[in-house]
């Protein structure tokens, strides 16, 4: 018995999910980073040495564009009626449609995060089942938990920004910020002025209002809905150690 298949012997993880785990937490770095890039005034430049330190490692693992377009985007005007709008699950190649999502609370925010990040951990958790040779109804079960997991997480950090007393930086594409959007259209023009320059946004007034609206509650139901989802998703699984621990991370959020 090789090195390789002892270790597979005593932790029930193959050497090729260990390196899939690898690659996928290089490239969800790499996005983070992305991410990072800050808007500096370059008058601060020798105040704010070490986060044009930063920076520059944030633009060498990846696209110049994001050093261009201030790396903030902004929701769409939000539709005069809303419908509701299930952004399909893909198990393939084939590129989601965008028609009638932008300006859709719910839809917007599901698309643009599942694109954004989400489809990683989903096309992680079904290539893993693929790897240790699971029929493909698994490996689809896989990618639905993945997806799931990926957007509840993501909901459970845009609740995180705009808790009591918080202080943390948003994105105006949070779900909060969209569903406020849904409730309260004219709360747009306040979102309009990061057009130009995103530091033109009044960030405290945003949270404020964000605060006493119904954004935060709607965004609090929508990550029980993938909570649940995953859940439900489990149950299809039989019981192992790495299931008990999928349940425990689930548990948190």
């Amino acid at each position: 018995m090789n090195n390789r298949d002892k270790l597979k012997w005593f932790t029930g993880i193959l050497h090729s999910q260990r390196v899939l785990a690898e690659v996928t937490e290089m490239i969800r770095t790499s996005n983070i980073l992305h991410n990072s890039v800050l808007n500096i005034n370059t008058n601060d430049v020798e105040e704010y040495s070490d986060l044009n330190f930063g920076n520059t490692l944030s633009l060498l693992t990846g696209i110049f564009s994001f050093a261009t377009n201030k790396n903030r985007p902004l929701p769409a005007k939000p539709l005069e009626e809303s419908s509701e709008i299930i952004i399909p699950n893909e198990f393939g190649t084939a590129p989601l449609k965008v028609k009638e999502v932008l300006g859709n609370a719910k839809a917007e925010w599901t698309l643009r995060h599942f694109l954004g990040s989400g489809s990683l951990l989903a096309k992680s958790c079904q290539a893993a089942l693929k790897l240790a040779n699971h029929p493909e109804e698994f490996q689809k079960l896989g990618y639905l938990f993945g997806r799931n997991m990926a957007l509840g997480w993501q909901a459970y950090f845009d609740l995180e920004c705009f808790e009591e007393g918080c202080k943390k930086p948003f994105d105006l594409i949070s779900a909060p910020i969209l569903f406020h959007l849904q409730h309260d259209p004219d709360f747009y023009a306040e979102i309009l002025k990061g057009s130009e320059d995103v530091r033109n946004c009044d960030y405290d007034r945003i949270r404020e209002l964000v605060q006493s609206g119904p954004g935060l509650e709607m965004t609090r139901q929508l990550k029980q809905n993938f909570v649940k989802n995953c859940f439900d998703i489990l149950d299809e699984f039989r019981a192992t150690d790495a299931k008990r621990a999928l349940v425990n991370i689930l548990k948190v959020l």
